[in-house]
């Protein structure tokens, strides 16, 4: 595919031997595709390298259990994305360094909606807040990685289409209970 959206969902592991901690370890990867990224690619869950320490289930849904028979690693969904990524595929995400760190995997045609949109006061700008302001949407909780891949794709596709620019994306309220 040409334009390929990707969302990942992670957690918190540590390891063992050294005791150091990372914030972004893959559980989930969902890719899309087509008009509206309506087409999914791919979507699994991922077994984590190192020991879990903080699944952040509040987030994303995902708990221990729902990860007993995956057999599924980071190196095989770095190895689906080789497959289905050429060098002139362009890959969309929100935030998109972070899921590519989780992946450890490197692409050099992206486009980042954090950060070709701006928030209040040039912050980086929420997926949610993004999504209400372009889509006229609200995003689901928890997070959704198929739904957080579709949405950055509409995102991205609603701004080329159309040629739409927006100076400033304006902060909401999430039903958590913060702009989100």
């Amino acid at each position: 595919p040409k334009v390929l959206a990707i969302d990942c969902e992670m957690c918190v592991s540590e390891d063992p031997l050294t005791k150091k901690r990372n914030a972004k370890e893959l559980l989930r990867l969902s890719v899309v595709t087509g008009a509206g990224g309506k087409e999914v690619v791919l979507d699994t869950l991922v077994q984590p390298s190192l020991p879990v320490t903080d699944y952040v289930t509040h987030i994303h849904g995902i708990e221990k259990s729902h990860l007993n028979a995956v057999t599924f690693t980071r190196r095989h969904a770095q190895a689906v994305l080789r497959e289905i990524c050429t060098a002139d595929t362009i890959l969309v995400g929100h935030s998109l360094d972070n899921d590519l760190k989780s992946l450890q995997f490197t692409h050099d045609r992206v486009v980042d909606t954090a950060l070709i949109f701006n928030g209040q006061n040039g912050s980086t700008c929420s997926l949610r807040d993004l999504t209400a302001t372009l889509l006229g949407q609200d995003q689901e909780e928890p997070h959704d990685s198929i739904c957080d891949a579709r949405v950055t794709y509409a995102c991205a596709e609603t701004a080329t289409l159309t040629g739409l620019r927006v100076a400033e994306v304006p902060r909401t309220v999430s039903k958590m209970g913060g702009g989100h």
